[in-house]
């Protein structure tokens, strides 16, 4: 079958003679012909490596058997291992969050939030309502604290009762109010004019 060579930087084997021989084989065809036996090597457990290196590479034979079969121990012992978990950053203390903004009305806005929808109304008549409940409770929010709202809603900070219930409602309701909470300024503006 001929010489067997193994690279043991590259991490495959290539054997040469008149099973594989490649004379006449073009460059670009070879290539693809060593990275086909790269990925199947690299799908070969390392225990097995070692024994296939071993086994085709009579020239690095061991001189010690012993120190062989420990190598193998070791190794097996290693693919048996759990693998490491996956290195995750060091988690910054979180600073202390802003006192938050007394908003007057915020009770009530949770209570139109979470208010259930009556028997005789529909639920998508149920919740415009209450769409439009919200943006009255949101019309009377100075220019700031419809600032202080908006953010509130956009950051659902922990443990902020208003923000978990304006998460009840749908995304496109909340888009809406949202939009509405800026463009606070403009509609006291066309007030005033």
């Amino acid at each position: 079958m001929g010489s067997w060579w193994v690279g043991w930087g590259a991490g495959f084997a290539v054997a040469s003679g008149s099973l594989f021989d490649m004379a006449g084989v073009s460059a670009g065809r070879r290539r693809g012909c060593v990275k086909i036996v790269r990925n199947l090597w690299a799908r070969v457990p390392m225990t097995s490596r070692m024994k296939l290196q071993l086994a085709f590479a009579p020239d690095v034979t061991p001189r010690n058997p012993d120190s062989l079969t420990s190598q193998l121990g070791a190794m097996r012992q290693r693919e048996a291992c759990a693998p490491a978990a996956i290195w995750e950053p060091p988690v910054a203390p979180a600073a202390p969050a802003a006192p938050a903004i007394a908003i007057p009305g915020e009770a009530a806005m949770i209570d139109v939030i979470t208010h259930p929808v009556g028997p005789s109304e529909g639920h998508a008549d149920g919740n415009a309502r209450k769409e439009r409940e919200l943006m009255t409770l949101f019309d009377a929010l100075t220019p700031v604290e419809a600032l202080t709202v908006r953010r509130r809603l956009s950051a659902m900070p922990a443990g902020d009762a208003l923000a978990a219930a304006f998460q009840r409602l749908v995304v496109d309701r909340r888009a809406r109010l949202l939009a509405f909470l800026d463009d606070t300024r403009r509609r006291i503006v066309r007030r005033a004019s």
